[in-house]
């Protein structure tokens, strides 16, 4: 009868420890869908349902990131479809502006975070994918050029504190530093700009 209870304590301690292990291996490697998912600044946790640019196949499509939920961009005959997936760059820019716009000022911002993903063609047809991610407090432009065969290649990634739309151009929206945000700084080219859909 001891030998039994031996036995059974002995098992139940086992698998004790077991589960403990697994426990402490999940807490402690994460396992997560994606746990590189916060490998660059324009990548966090919180969008973990993006897989992160550099782990992204050299042959990703654009059939791929329409499947990904990516705003998708293609060069197309007038027409034909050119854009997919409009509604998240629409969701981005709604959950990111707040309500007032005093031109040249910048958009208020609502502090809550956004993710959006473009994938857009080069004339030749090579892929740009541009991640745009907004903190809470500022706009974190991470673009991956790995793909184009006839331009500078390489990830980079760029910050901006402001939202800006132009008169002129009511749908278009600029990211920048510059509080004070005009025409003129479309010449200088420091500053970002987010996927153009219709309105």
């Amino acid at each position: 009868m001891k030998n039994v209870t031996l036995s059974i304590f002995i098992s139940l301690m086992l698998i004790f420890a077991a589960c403990a292990a697994i426990f402490l291996a999940c807490k402690f490697l994460s396992c997560s869908p994606n746990p590189e998912a916060t490998y660059d600044p324009g990548h966090p946790a919180l969008f973990s349902a993006y897989e992160p640019l550099k782990n992204l196949p050299a042959d990703y499509s654009t059939l791929d990131a329409v499947s990904d939920g990516c705003f998708v961009r293609i060069n197309a005959l007038p027409d034909e479809q050119s854009t997919w997936n409009d509604e998240v760059v629409t969701g981005f820019i709604n959950t990111v502006r707040g309500e007032t716009y005093n031109e040249p000022k910048p958009w208020h911002l609502t502090g809550t975070p956004a993710f959006l993903r473009a994938v857009a063609q080069t004339i030749e047809g090579d892929l740009i994918i541009t991640d745009f991610y907004y903190d809470g407090e500022k706009f974190i432009v991470t673009r991956d050029t790995t793909r184009d065969k006839f331009g500078p290649t390489g990830i980079t990634t760029a910050t901006y504190k402001h939202l800006h739309s132009l008169p002129f151009k009511p749908n278009e929206f600029y990211l920048s530093d510059n509080p004070q945000f005009s025409e003129d700084d479309l010449e200088a080219g420091d500053y970002a700009m987010l996927p153009v859909v219709a309105e």
